[in-house]
């Protein structure tokens, strides 16, 4: 047995050491980074990366031990099995794919550990099994105790390559992970090649059929080759993958992954396109935005995964009637924005956004229901409505603003109006943010009386809006603009705060009603505030009314029943506002237990001079009758609309007639009294 130092210098040409250990480094590094592919991919493409990585390691390993070997000099001649030789090339190519393959597995458990030791055996079998092909004229001799330690140190070697490859803490482990590979290959040679002892013995000769070294060089030159070409094959893949990903990063980006449609960063960018050509050749186009009318309900009654199969459904029929070059995205929920060049006037783009429109109407089939469509849609014209792309998308989704506002189903065209709308309203939202802080908010109170003795029984709370200009304006200015930006929810907790305060000051324990809108329900824990309200003013909770509209409550119909529910479990009263002013006023109503139906002031108007109306008010009366529901009638105005409902037996009624809205100091008499107060124009009327 030689010392390893003694081996190394004496027996070795150490060029050729030198030159294996470079291919050893190199292939290493190639086999390593191969072995992260495997355990970055999946499915085909991981078994092709798996193949070529033990193709990799394999022959890294077997040309540099066969380099190391042409350069050992025992000072005898020698020779190499062929069978021999060619077999532990393929045991170290199917020893690094098996263990390659149990570390690549999912998870992150000692599996990759126990890959990377059977990737250290095969490197012992390739070694051990080619020197068994070893032929020289004499006897062989192992150490045994440096065979088993070349072969724990291989193992080792390798299972902390590959546990640093699947597990970097660093950016450094990669250069670690082939630095331990490398140190696997060259401990297990040299110290196995150490552990061998040749005692030379004149009787044995070389058989005849021995590969010569020649011939073996041959072969180092083929692998040596096998190694270059999984390097490039590393790098051509890699760069075909980088394109896909690349190509595919880019589709993404400018497209919806639900519809497959063009986006909006898409949209903007042919939209820039085309008016960027028509600077060059003339023509005109138009930008239509489309939203289907009432989607939120499909979400709510079908669930979302209906709603998904209905947008897919939609944008697949839309895309189909393009005509040439006609251009779709989806920009949102379920809003789109459809492209026309070449449209000289506003009967073409009619024309176009009606057939549009047509599409969608046309019934879904989704989760084995037929659901019924409609959609509006909103248009401005090129150059006439702008020139510019997102000037064109903006006008657009203005025009369709009022199409919606119009009813469904109708095209609008943009018009200048609509910008000073717009402006309008966003100087009324940023006006808002600081009207609180401004102490321009006021409550004022509008009685509710009883209709058979006409005594007041109560106030509904409504909020006004002094502006820093002395400037009133009309709630029905600012609250769909407070809606719309959600200012609605910090607004709103100021109302209910500020009446159920006032309410609990008062003598005479008249109830408060405040109003709650949608937006209130779906953005805060609007029960949690009514809790902390009444804790804090001190005001009964069954003093407490919060009127809730029909649209409110099928806005998002479980949600809503959910948080009605739970305020009337604290005590508060609920009505229903303005009933009969929608389309599900009874199925609404037959959804939730009511303490209070609200007719809708447009009936009382009505009434005495259209007699469906009145029909509606005698209905509404007797439903409330039939269903132990007290009625309130809004919009009373007139001692005949206040006689027609004593008549019909309507409960209470609210309007200009038995007073106005005006600031608690005005009710003070009634608030601060002990006895029942009728309105001051009506003292002594009676029903008989």
């Amino acid at each position: 047995m030689l010392s390893l130092t003694e081996s190394l210098l004496r027996h070795h040409d150490l060029w050729l050491v030198a030159l294996a250990a470079l291919t050893c480094t190199f292939g290493s590094w190639i086999t390593m980074r191969l072995y992260q592919r495997v355990r970055e991919t999946g499915g085909a493409r991981q078994r092709s990366w798996l193949l070529l990585a033990a193709v990799a390691g394999g022959s890294t390993v077997w040309t540099t031990h066969f380099l190391a070997m042409l350069g050992y000099r025992p000072d005898l001649p020698s020779a190499f099995d062929v069978g021999l030789t060619v077999l532990s090339l393929f045991a170290i190519i199917a020893g690094f794919g098996l263990g390659f393959w149990l570390a690549a597995q999912p998870g992150r458990g000692l599996h990759i550990e126990l890959g990377g030791a059977i990737a250290g055996v095969a490197i012992a079998a390739m070694h051990y099994l080619g020197m068994a092909g070893y032929r020289v004229p004499g006897i062989v001799v192992w150490e045994p105790r440096l065979v088993v330690a070349s072969i724990v140190l291989s193992m080792s070697f390798t299972a902390l390559a590959v546990s640093r490859a699947s597990r970097p803490v660093t950016r450094w482990c990669r250069y670690g992970a082939a630095l331990a590979l490398v140190l696997a290959i060259c401990a297990l040679h040299f110290i196995g090649m150490a552990a061998m002892t040749i005692h030379h013995d004149p009787a044995i000769f070389l058989p005849r059929l021995g590969m010569s070294n020649g011939l073996l060089a041959l072969l180092i030159v083929a692998g040596m080759s096998l190694i270059i070409g999984s390097a490039f094959a590393t790098h051509a893949i890699g760069a075909s993958m980088q394109g896909e990903a690349q190509e595919r990063y880019h589709y993404l980006a400018r497209h919806d992954p639900l519809t497959n449609l063009p986006n909006r960063a898409h949209l903007s960018e042919h939209l820039s396109r085309l008016l960027d050509r028509r600077i060059l050749d003339g023509g005109d186009l138009a930008v239509v935005a489309i939203d289907i009318d009432r989607f939120k309900e499909i979400n709510d009654v079908y669930g979302h995964s209906a709603g998904d199969k209905v947008l897919a459904a939609v944008a697949e029929r839309l895309r189909l009637s393009l005509g040439p070059d006609e251009f779709l995205a989806r920009v949102g929920s379920d809003d789109f924005i459809a492209v026309k060049p070449d449209c000289p006037d506003r009967a073409t783009a009619t024309a176009f956004s009606t057939r549009l429109l047509a599409r969608i109407a046309q019934p879904v089939a989704a989760d084995g229901r037929l659901i019924t469509l409609s959609a509006s849609a909103g248009a401005a014209l090129c150059p006439s409505d702008g020139t510019a792309a997102d000037d064109l998308i903006i006008r657009a989704d203005l025009a369709l603003v009022r199409a919606k506002r119009n009813g469904s189903g109708l095209v609008c065209f943009y018009e200048p109006s609509m910008d000073e709308s717009a402006r309008r309203r966003s100087e009324f939202a940023l006006a808002l943010k600081s009207a609180l802080r401004n102490n321009e908010l006021r409550l004022q109170f509008q009685p509710q009386h009883s209709v058979a003795t006409i005594e007041m029984i109560g106030f509904e709370a409504l909020l006004r809006w002094n502006r820093g200009d002395d400037h009133r304006v009309s709630p029905a200015d600012f609250v769909p603009i407070a809606e719309e930006t959600g200012q609605i929810v910090e607004i709103g907790a100021w109302v209910l705060r500020e009446a159920c305060r006032e309410a609990a000051s008062w003598t005479r324990p008249l109830f408060v009603a405040v109003n709650v809108s949608a937006r209130q329900i779906a953005l805060s824990d609007v029960v949690g505030l009514v809790r902390e309200v009444l804790f804090e003013t001190g005001l009964p909770a069954s003093r407490l009314e919060l009127e809730i509209t029909e649209s409110a409550v099928i806005s998002d119909l479980n949600h809503t029943l959910h948080v009605l529910r739970q305020l009337k479990a604290t005590g508060v009263r609920i009505a229903m506002d303005d009933f009969g002013a929608g389309y599900s006023s009874l199925s609404v109503l037959r959804a939730f237990p009511f303490d209070k139906i609200k007719m809708d002031r447009s009936l009382m108007a009505e009434a005495d001079r259209v007699p469906q109306a009145a029909a509606i008010i005698r209905a509404v009366i007797g439903l409330g009758r039939s269903l132990g529901i007290p009625v309130l009638a809004e919009g009373v105005e007139t001692m005949a609309q206040l006689d027609f409902l004593r008549r019909e037996g309507c409960g209470e009624a609210q309007g200009y007639l038995l007073g106005r809205p005006a600031p608690i100091e005005a009710f003070a008499d009634v608030v601060r009294s002990n006895g029942p107060r009728a309105a001051p124009e009506l003292r002594g009327t009676r029903v008989a």
